[in-house]
């Protein structure tokens, strides 16, 4: 499979792993957008945990390729991931579901760890690699 597919699939897999963990949230919780600032702590802190177990997932298939250029798939991977996470939840969360913005916004700097974590990783394995 070519690489760059690669990378989109695994950013919309990030995407749906937390999408759906935040359903069942709000289904099961009978939880609030605009609920009491707790409630929506405890939302976004989860949906956060859901969004590091797929960006986990993602990072160990993206990089399980010996001799790759770990470097370069890192900007590609942890870029493409960010914007299919924003834009996505943008069209659904807000578009479809009706979400107000101000409630998207914050998670503009939630969802920035799916751009940070797979640089570093990137960059620490080209670094290990080089090492070796």
């Amino acid at each position: 499979m070519n690489k760059r597919v690669k990378i989109v699939l695994l950013g919309l897999m990030i995407w749906v792993i937390t999408f759906i963990a935040g359903f069942f949230i709000f289904a099961i919780f009978g939880a609030e957008v605009d609920g009491p600032p707790i409630e929506v702590m405890w939302i976004n802190g989860i949906s956060a945990f859901f969004l590091v177990i797929g960006l986990a997932l993602a990072l160990f298939l993206v990089y399980r390729d010996k001799g790759q250029d770990y470097k370069r798939t890192a900007w590609e991977a942890g870029i493409a991931w960010y914007v299919i996470i924003l834009l996505m939840n943008l069209i659904v969360v807000v578009g479809l579901l009706g979400v107000k913005l101000g409630f998207w916004f914050p998670s503009i700097l939630t969802d920035s760890t799916v751009l940070i974590i797979p640089i570093v990783v990137g960059y620490l394995l080209a670094w290990r690699k080089n090492k070796v």
